[in-house]
């Protein structure tokens, strides 16, 4: 399937050198704010304004784009958005079957809406980290610890007790034993010192739907609940746990409740 490209096949053959001439070094300037270049090849219209010019025959700072609006501006001077500016010039693809797919279940990756995070909704450089939910993530490190190394958890109880000593160590006073939804029909179980902020982080960057308090207490009270739970699930490889294993958590979580309080 072709991109929507104006004269696709044929602009994209008059572009193939473009991937050759730039790269992340000479496209992005990051400091002091994120701007673009627009080389001049892509371009169908020049634009003119008092502050900003993107031309056929660029000169100084011709052609360096604010990234808020980049999107904008593509539209008026390549009939493309920053999807397939990216596509075109980060990955040098014309086809949208090229792209990314989760490294674990094959499944295309959605677009983040900004070229910093591409596709890997992390950093637009990242071509190793391509996943589309962290469950697909924790699947794929633990089956090849070989690659991953200390970043998968290969003895899960040792993770398990590494996990409670860093809260134990932590500068919280007091944590949330919490389950959330996630948009992937699975729920995610674990602990934090604000659940507010862990909803927000979650909805961004682990697809959290809903977040529930399940505990609230000091953190050693939390922090060996949750090391409770996951022996008492068998030290699972990951957090991420599918709804028809809820009865199933369900009967770990009351069952640790209960050895705690005794």
């Amino acid at each position: 399937m072709n991109l929507i490209i104006k004269n696709s096949d044929k602009r994209f053959n008059q572009l193939s050198d473009i991937y050759r001439r730039y790269d992340f070094s000479n496209l992005v300037r990051e400091i002091p704010n994120n701007y673009y270049y627009i080389p001049p090849e892509l371009l169908l219209n020049e634009f003119n304004s008092r502050s900003l010019i993107v031309s056929f025959y660029p000169i100084n700072n011709d052609n360096w784009i604010y990234g808020r609006m980049l999107n904008r501006v593509l539209k008026i001077t390549c009939e493309l958005d920053t999807q397939l500016y990216f596509d075109i010039l980060f990955l040098n693809i014309n086809c949208s079957d090229k792209r990314p797919k989760c490294k674990n279940c094959g499944s295309p990756l959605n677009w983040s809406g900004f070229i910093k995070r591409g596709y890997s909704n992390h950093d637009y450089r990242d071509f190793e980290n391509l996943f589309c939910s962290a469950r697909c993530s924790t699947k794929y490190i633990h089956l090849h610890p070989e690659i991953y190394g200390l970043y998968g958890y290969v003895n899960p109880e040792i993770h398990a007790k590494t996990q409670l000593s860093k809260f134990l160590n932590s500068g919280t006073e007091s944590g949330y034993f919490y389950i959330a939804s996630t948009k992937f029909k699975e729920f995610k179980f674990g602990i934090c010192s604000d659940i507010d902020i862990r909803y927000r982080m979650g909805e961004v960057f682990l697809n959290y739907s809903k977040i529930k308090v399940l505990e609230i207490g000091s953190k050693d009270y939390i922090g060996n609940l949750e090391y409770l739970v996951k022996k008492n699930l068998g030290f699972p490889k990951t957090e991420f746990l599918d709804w028809k294993d809820n009865h199933k958590f369900r009967s770990s979580f009351i069952k640790s409740l209960i050895e705690l309080n005794q």
